[in-house]
């Protein structure tokens, strides 16, 4: 069973996947030949999320902007319990090469500890 926490993830992934075909609107079937299959894996640094179904994108550059442009949403909707964490996100091409990884660090540091405790 899912957690809220990875269904909302897999509900993003797939909004993703959606937001990413419509954007860079996607050639029709019967008039263009397929466009690439990508796949966008996401680790919150506690689970990982494998797609399943995947992306068609124009080329790997538009497949790397989608990766970049997930990792935001991701880190907001796992809001880390502590001071350092790393999301990533890889992309495979149709063949499950990973082709591509974006990672997103968090890092949260006192610099002051006595003056903040006021």
């Amino acid at each position: 069973m899912n957690s809220p926490a990875r269904q909302d993830t897999a509900t993003l992934l797939a909004y993703v996947n959606e937001s990413a075909a419509r954007d860079l609107r996607i050639w029709s079937r019967k008039s263009e030949p397929c466009m690439p299959r990508f796949f966008f894996d996401i680790d919150d640094g506690e689970s990982c999320e494998t797609d399943g179904r995947g992306s068609e994108l124009l080329n790997a550059q538009a497949a790397r902007n989608a990766a970049i442009a997930i990792l935001p949403d991701v880190a907001r909707e796992e809001l880390p319990d502590g001071d350092r964490r790393i999301f990533m996100c890889k992309v495979r091409d149709e063949n499950g090469n990973v082709i591509f990884i974006a990672t997103l660090s968090l890092v949260a540091e006192w610099i002051n500890r006595g003056a903040s405790a006021k």
